[in-house]
């Protein structure tokens, strides 16, 4: 993969070396090791090679996932915010949900998706296209680890269109 467009932004406080108060937080960017989008009008197809991500409300849904290894954390996390590149503009974005982090970019389908673990957060307006949009994810992400992620478009949410890893550029 050349260049992944999915990442998850941490700010970092360094709380356990009791910085003084006006000290300043770090920021960590980790890229996702793996995105795909599963449809569920075709439940067999991998879409894990695909240039963009889709996420699509309504009985035909399309769901975007996104997969992170994050590692060399210290101290508290402040705030976390998975980003996606938006393709082009949509009324309605979708909302973020966690997932489990054990799904395979090249053998997930709508059948095999994991399930949410969490109910929806951080719902999204109107996006505008050609920029990166975040998503609030600060109170699932605790410090070392694996962590997954879906953009899933409630019965209203527009059709959106995100570049993916296999993109050269965003």
């Amino acid at each position: 993969m050349s260049r992944l467009a999915a990442t998850v932004s941490l700010v970092l406080a360094f709380a356990a070396f009791h910085l003084a108060p006006n000290a300043t937080a770090a920021t960590r960017t980790f890229k996702a090791v793996a995105d795909a989008y599963v449809a569920h009008a075709h439940p067999s197809t991998n879409y894990g090679s695909a240039k963009r991500v889709y996420v699509k409300g309504g009985k035909q849904a399309d769901v975007a996932f996104a997969r992170f290894y994050v590692a060399g954390l210290r101290g508290k996390i402040v705030r976390a915010e998975l980003r996606f590149y938006s393709a082009g503009a949509v009324a309605n974005g979708p909302a973020v949900y966690r997932t489990t982090a054990t799904w395979s970019e090249a053998k997930i389908t709508w059948r095999n998706r994991p399930a949410a673990l969490t109910g929806t957060r951080n719902d999204k307006g109107a996006l505008r296209g050609g920029v990166w949009t975040g998503w609030d994810v600060t109170p699932w992400v605790t410090g070392d680890g694996a962590y997954g992620f879906a953009l899933k478009g409630g019965a209203s949410t527009s059709a959106a269109a995100f570049t993916s890893g296999e993109t050269a550029k965003p």
